[in-house]
């Protein structure tokens, strides 16, 4: 019985010793079968001209080039856009590589930097502004290799936002952003766009000789206030608080021209660039209340998302107000209470956001006054 037991034991220990070595074995087998299948693809990859250099990214290398074609074209380009005086900046973005000896241990010559210092060279000669992202990374010690996917050519998008600030400090360098900073060094315009910097010099200053093209402004087919904002606004109760804004001058429009509306439009732009808009028809009217109270209610059947910009237009336009009467436009109650609703409406809203519902001046400092009112609105939300 002993020997028995002695017997079992053993091939027990024996058999789990196999297994351990048959996995032990086959992990091995799948490591030293993926090392093959590495180098297998490194020698395929070789073979078509591509190579593993460092960290494992794909890249190629580039024969030398006598840049004619490339310099060429954007020759065409700056001599067109010299025809109103404008200058050209070119932005040179870099491959995988800062540095062309990487192929050097594959015995393999690239010229891909080579010919990109040829063509700047050669456009730095002819005048033509440029910027090279490659000294950027450099001058900023960024790694190379984390602005590229492993596989292919592509930047990432971190990279790309990168590459767009920079092209956007470069031409911001002019400090040119505002109207005052026009108006302050105004000879840099010109010499930056040309001809289209000098129409925008003047226009700074409120000159254009452009001829005026009369439109009768009661034939109007329609009026609208629109607002853009700086930020999207996912925030529905400010929207309709800043469709109170819009309301009071379309008012004051409509009964300096002694019109009433009969259709109502609400304009949406969401942070996708998506735009919709969406009407409704009712009783001839010229009260910011209802006007208000029927784009309101377009707005509570609107898709919730972030929104880009939000505008009211009245349509339908006419010099006629007769509306079918109903039992409360009896001795005058439906005005009444409308009248109250809107007063207490503003109340609300000016004491909300402290700000000033009732401008003056002209008209084109009204609109900036309603501009006004809503970013400092969504600043005191």
């Amino acid at each position: 019985m002993k020997t028995a037991r002695y017997i079992k034991y053993t091939a027990s220990i024996a058999f789990l010793l196999l297994v351990n070595l048959y996995f032990y074995f086959s992990s091995a087998f799948t490591r030293v079968g993926g090392y093959v299948i590495y180098g297998l693809l490194k020698n395929y990859y070789n073979d078509c001209g591509i190579y593993f250099i460092d960290n494992d990214y794909i890249a190629s290398p580039s024969r030398a080039a006598d840049c004619d074609y490339e310099f060429s074209q954007l020759m065409q380009l700056k001599n067109r856009l010299d025809e109103t005086d404008t200058a050209l900046l070119y932005v040179n973005k870099p491959t995988k590589y800062l540095d062309d000896r990487v192929f050097d241990r594959f015995f393999v010559e690239s010229r891909c930097n080579a010919n990109a210092d040829k063509l700047l060279e050669r456009l730095d000669d002819v005048g033509i502004y440029t910027l090279d992202l490659r000294r950027c990374i450099k001058d900023e010690n960024l790694n190379i290799y984390d602005m590229f996917y492993k596989t292919d050519h592509h930047w990432t998008v971190p990279a790309g936002k990168w590459g767009a600030q920079k092209t956007a400090e470069k031409l911001n360098q002019a400090g040119i952003f505002k109207v005052r900073d026009v108006q302050a060094d105004r000879q840099k315009v010109v010499a930056l766009l040309g001809k289209w910097g000098q129409q925008i010099a003047e226009l700074s200053f409120g000159i254009d000789n452009r001829p005026v093209t009369h439109t009768d402004e009661a034939e109007a087919k329609s009026i609208g206030r629109e607002i853009t904002f700086q930020k999207d606004t996912g925030d529905f109760d400010f929207l309709r608080d800043v469709l109170v804004v819009l309301a009071v001058p379309l008012q004051a429009r409509l009964r300096r021209l002694k019109l009433y509306c009969r259709t109502v439009t609400l304009k949406l732009t969401y942070w996708n660039m998506k735009g919709v808009t969406r009407s409704r028809s009712g009783e001839a009217t010229d009260r910011a209340s209802e006007i208000y109270l029927t784009a309101s209610a377009l707005l509570d059947g609107a898709m919730r998302s972030p929104v880009r910009l939000i505008g009211v237009s009245l349509q339908n336009l006419s010099e006629d107000h007769s509306r079918q009467l109903s039992f409360s436009d009896l001795g005058g109650e439906r005005d009444r209470r409308l009248a109250e609703y809107w007063k207490n409406r503003l109340l609300a809203l000016q004491q909300k956001y402290a700000v000033d519902l009732s401008p003056s001046g002209t008209e084109t400092q009204r609109e900036e006054h309603l501009y006004d009112v809503i970013s400092l609105m969504r600043e005191r939300i």
